[in-house]
Parts: C-alpha cells; sequence; structure tokens
C-alpha cells in the first residue's frame, strides 16, 4: 500500500469517488477520508464505474482520486467521461509513473492534479483542498452541494443523507425535514412549522405524523452512528445539534 503517513486534516467536507483497483489502498483511504467527515465512495475498475455513473441516485462527486493504472486498463480514459458526466468535478490522479512527460499527459487529458505513489495523506489531503477551492471559485452548484451537521451529510442533489460515507434510507420527508432541521442547528421549530414546511399543512387532522417521523429518523441516525441529534422539548419543537 503505497502511502506514507497516518493523518489527513481537510477543512471542509466533500464528497469523493476513489477509483482504485487496490483494494487495500482503496479501503484504507475510503476509512481515512470518512472519519475526517468526507463521503466516499469507491470503485475498483473500469466497469464499475460505468455502473456508478449510470445510476442516477448515486451522489455527485466534487472530487475524483483516480488512480493511472486499472489493472491492464488507463485510468486516464475516464478523465473526459467523468468531467462530461458530472458538472465541475475535480479529478486527481494517482501514479506510480514519476516522469515529467507523463504528468505533462495526465495533465493535458483533463485531470487537475497528479499525485506521485508513494504519497503522505497530508499531500493528499492538500491537493484535494487545492482542487476542491478552483472548482469552488470556478463554479460549485447548488446541485453538488452538502449539508453537514456533525458526521451527517445531506447531498442537496442526490436527495440522499450521509454517515462516514454510510448512505441512510430516508424517505422524501424525512430527508425534507433533516434539510429543515439542518439549515439551522439549535433552532427549534414547532411541531406546526414542521407541517406546514414539510407536509405543507398546519393540520394533518389528529395524526401524530410528525412524531412517528422524528421518531425513525432518531432511529436511523442511531443506527448509522450519527453524532447529529434531534431534541425536542414537549409543547415546544425540535431542533438538531452535534
Amino acid at each position: 500500500m503505497n502511502v506514507v503517513g497516518h493523518q489527513v486534516v481537510f477543512g471542509i467536507f466533500m464528497q469523493l469517488l476513489v477509483i482504485e483497483d487496490d483494494l487495500r489502498l482503496s479501503d484504507y483511504l475510503k476509512e481515512a477520508l470518512g472519519r475526517e467527515g468526507h463521503f466516499v465512495d469507491a470503485c475498483a475498475s473500469i466497469s464499475e464505474v460505468d455502473t456508478y455513473m449510470s445510476v442516477q441516485d448515486n451522489p455527485s462527486p466534487q472530487v475524483v482520486i483516480l488512480d493511472r493504472m486499472l489493472g491492464r486498463d488507463d485510468g486516464a480514459t475516464l478523465i473526459k467521461q467523468l468531467k462530461s458526466r458530472y458538472q465541475g468535478v475535480g479529478v486527481l490522479v494517482l501514479s506510480s509513473l514519476d516522469m515529467p512527460s507523463e504528468k505533462a499527459k495526465i495533465i493535458d487529458s483533463g485531470a487537475d492534479e497528479y499525485l506521485s505513489k508513494p504519497f503522505s495523506l497530508e499531500e493528499l489531503s492538500a491537493r484535494l483542498r487545492l482542487v476542491s477551492r478552483r472548482n469552488t471559485t470556478q463554479s460549485i452548484s447548488q446541485e453538488n452541494y452538502i449539508q453537514a451537521v456533525g458526521n451527517l451529510g445531506l447531498n442537496l442533489k442526490s436527495q440522499l443523507g450521509f454517515v462516514n460515507s454510510s448512505k441512510m434510507d430516508l424517505t422524501r420527508k424525512e430527508f425534507q425535514t433533516l434539510v429543515l432541521l439542518s439549515e439551522q442547528p439549535g433552532r427549534v421549530f414547532s411541531r406546526f412549522q414542521l407541517l406546514d414546511r414539510v407536509w405543507e399543512t398546519e393540520r394533518v387532522g389528529e395524526s401524530n405524523v410528525v412524531e412517528t417521523l422524528i421518531k425513525n429518523l432518531r432511529r436511523k441516525l442511531e443506527e448509522v452512528g450519527s453524532t447529529a441529534r434531534i431534541e425536542n422539548r414537549r409543547n415546544v419543537g425540535y431542533w438538531i445539534e452535534a
């Protein structure tokens, strides 16, 4: 496993896609980056990438970490495809080939950064931040925006929730409720405010739809180890905190 060091320090949360056929390295990066609060998916081959991109519900990565060689395949052939599929995505290529001509070839093919193996996690961290800053200043659309509370992330494009890169199985109203609460952590929303904003009505008969939904959300957050918690005070309302 061509990695040096044991710590990555990131200043922002990102949706990442690791494309690496060395499964030990892939698992290591997914775990390390996930611990830092990033949301990480992984593919081990070009065919897996094709499948990933064909699923509409899969989140759009902000940065792709791409291995230069995927078995006998040239990973660089994916760069144009990734750029076409995901607007504004950054691509950081990892390679054991360290010749200037190789670096120039990869950058000319559309990659945003090139990092030689072996590499330190600290340098990988810095390069990821650099790619993210470039793309943010160019155009980071609301489509790819990730709203986070603690280790809970909400991808507003894919309508998916994540905790340490694990996807949460959320209904549409559960997702909408988490987005509403997460917009202003600590702000209290009354039952009637939730009904008005999520169900678009102040009344749903005498049913306990809000209470049932919050109970289910708490269970789902606990099951995936979320640090975000939904609190409430009787006759006052609900809020989220981490």
